[in-house]
């Protein structure tokens, strides 16, 4: 993907926010948290929280296609928005939910350059202000399992291919 379409600067979006003439109104900012507290929001951002919203705690797997239906919808977020997604920690969550919307096959996706770290980094307003966004239908989408490797991908491919693991220390070793 090139990278000038899938980063959205934060000095965009502050313009943006400035003059809501310069921006899209189809676009929606999603901040993806990790269940920490953090306060405030870019003004008019939705938050969904990775583990509590976009998590099957039973399954420990990302929520099913009616679930994400289903909490998009109760968002006001339809499949035709364009999504910026941001979180903090670098944007881990924000590359994650990438995966999870892509999986659900949105297709219009962009991640906020520098998350918020860098959205606070150059005084980026904040709020502490939901936006009220009008619940909308959302089609329960069919999942595109071409992106995913499962358990036996992933055996199929040892020794052929390096694997990179991501998680955290913490993570690794189930803390």
């Amino acid at each position: 993907m090139n990278r000038d379409r899938l980063l959205v600067s934060c000095e965009q979006i502050m313009e943006q926010l400035r003059d809501p003439a310069t921006g899209d109104a189809n676009t929606v900012l999603v901040e993806i948290t990790d269940g920490g507290s953090t306060l405030g929001r870019i003004p008019g951002s939705v938050r969904l929280d990775w583990t509590g919203d976009l998590q099957d705690p039973v399954r420990r797997d990302v929520i099913g296609p009616e679930a994400f239906a289903a909490l998009l919808g109760r968002h006001g977020i339809s499949p035709d928005h364009t999504v910026v997604l941001l979180s903090g920690n670098n944007n881990w969550w924000a590359a994650a939910g990438y995966w999870q919307f892509r999986l659900y096959g949105h297709r219009e996706l962009r991640i906020l350059d520098g998350g918020r770290l860098r959205w606070e980094a150059l005084g980026g307003p904040l709020t502490l202000t939901a936006p009220d966004r009008a619940p909308v239908g959302h089609p329960v989408p069919t999942a595109d399992e071409t992106i995913r490797a499962r358990r036996e991908d992933m055996l199929d491919h040892i020794g052929r291919h390096q694997l990179l693991d991501v998680r955290s220390a913490e993570e690794y070793l189930g803390q």
